[in-house]
């Protein structure tokens, strides 16, 4: 009977020693992963401001408007030629003054072309209507380095000179003219023609001090002629 006791006793434990028994044996909650699950958070807020710290240099920025390099003006050859008259464009006037052009004065004047080259046998005073005309000198120079032959022509010499007309043939008795034309009637100027008699303009020595000679004559053809072949 004792030992039925015992047996019912160790059998049947008493239920409140029983479950203060269990909650004894339950283990606490731990807490040391906690210290380490901050650290990792605040690591991970440091490393996200750095990297947007430290980027922000590479992100697209407003660009200010590009502002083009000023251009340095750039001279034509007749605005570096000191003393020369040049056209809106730069290029060269063809008609040259001393001083400008003045209407009815004594200036010396000459006729230039595209580059600025004086033009042989062009250099004198400016006739009576102010211009040597030159235009028209740039013009027929530019038909006879063409090769062309300037238009129009007149008789032949030889037909001119049996008419008992003022002219000079070269040589005499030949359809060719003499590069240098001038009147038997003091004291009328002298002019540059071609050999077909056609009248060099702004060859004219009107009121020059220094008379158009042949070699100016010569000169002005070749200067109008790379070939020298001037018909």
């Amino acid at each position: 009977a004792v030992f039925a006791v015992v047996v019912m006793d160790a059998t049947f434990e008493d239920p409140a020693l029983a479950r203060a028994r269990n909650a004894s044996e339950k283990k606490e909650p731990s807490y040391s992963g906690v210290p380490l699950i901050i650290a990792w958070l605040l690591l991970t807020v440091v490393f996200f401001v750095w990297v947007i710290t430290n980027t922000q240099e590479f992100l697209p920025q407003d660009a200010e408007p590009a502002v083009p390099p000023k251009k340095e003006a750039v001279l034509t050859k007749c605005q570096a030629t000191e003393g020369m008259e040049c056209q809106d464009d730069g290029g060269f006037w063809a008609t040259q003054c001393d001083g400008g052009l003045i209407e009815g004065s004594d200036t010396v004047c000459r006729c230039v072309d595209e580059d600025g080259n004086t033009f042989p046998a062009s250099t004198g005073r400016v006739d009576e209507h102010g211009d040597p005309e030159c235009n028209a000198l740039r013009a027929q120079c530019k038909v006879l380095q063409a090769g062309e032959v300037l238009e129009p022509a007149p008789l032949p010499c030889d037909e001119v000179f049996n008419h008992q007309q003022s002219a000079e043939c070269s040589p005499h008795g030949s359809p060719t003219y003499k590069l240098l034309q001038c009147s038997t009637l003091a004291p009328e100027p002298c002019r540059c023609v071609t050999k077909t008699g056609v009248v060099l303009n702004a060859t004219t020595s009107f009121g020059a001090t220094d008379p158009t000679t042949l070699d100016q004559c010569q000169q002005l053809l070749d200067f109008c002629s790379p070939s020298a072949l001037v018909v």
